[in-house]
């Protein structure tokens, strides 16, 4: 009986002690939440950014002050705000012709 009891003990304190052990602190979760935000905005503006293809067709407008290109994205697919956070959005309602 005190053989079990001793047992026990023994295997409630370990294993307390390795779940304390494997549980992140806030610390560590803030950094990893930041390199991951840093991680998902490289994507984002991989994924935002013109193509080579198109910064070569427009070399003399983009020669100019102050322009540059955009891409634009389907509204059915990326209109969420939780998958692209940085952007424009721009409204084609009125014509400028």
């Amino acid at each position: 009986m005190k053989y079990l009891l001793s047992l026990l003990t023994f295997i409630i304190l370990s294993t307390s002690t390795s779940v304390q052990a494997q549980t992140p602190d806030r610390s560590q979760l803030q950094d990893k939440i930041r390199a991951l935000r840093s991680e998902l905005k490289s994507y984002e503006d991989q994924l935002l950014s013109p193509s080579p293809a198109d910064m070569e067709a427009d070399a003399n407008f983009l020669g100019r002050p102050q322009s540059r290109l955009i891409r634009l994205l389907p509204r059915e697919i990326f209109d969420k705000p939780e998958r692209i956070t940085s952007g424009v959005a721009v409204p084609f309602t009125h014509s400028s012709c």
